[in-house]
């Protein structure tokens, strides 16, 4: 259901390089990545620790944001400035006011 999620996502929003859902590991605090659309990586190379990266600030914090320049802000991941991301969206997965996880579109 989530790669067919991801797959939808990445059909609709026009110039999407990549878009991801990353679910949260309550045991390791970490957010794993669960479904991918448009660039084929090993889901255990992106882990993100939850507070690290703006996908971690989002499910730290919630609310949706959205980066119109990833190089040039401060929660950027190393990952983001090996694959030249630019623009950012990224949203809380919820459910019953409980965060779950992230969906980005980049």
């Amino acid at each position: 259901m989530l790669q067919l999620i991801v797959t939808h996502v990445h059909e609709i929003v026009c110039n999407a390089d990549w878009t991801t859902i990353h679910l949260l590991n309550p045991k390791t605090n970490q957010l794993e990545l669960v479904a991918s659309a448009g660039l084929d990586i090993d889901s255990a190379a992106y882990l993100i620790n939850v507070g690290e990266g703006i996908a971690g600030y989002v499910m730290d914090a919630g609310g949706t944001i959205n980066v119109p320049d990833v190089q040039r802000d401060p929660r950027r991941l190393p990952f983001d400035l090996d694959n030249g991301t630019r623009s950012l969206l990224v949203a809380p997965i919820e459910s019953r006011r409980q965060r779950l996880g992230t969906i980005s579109v980049l």
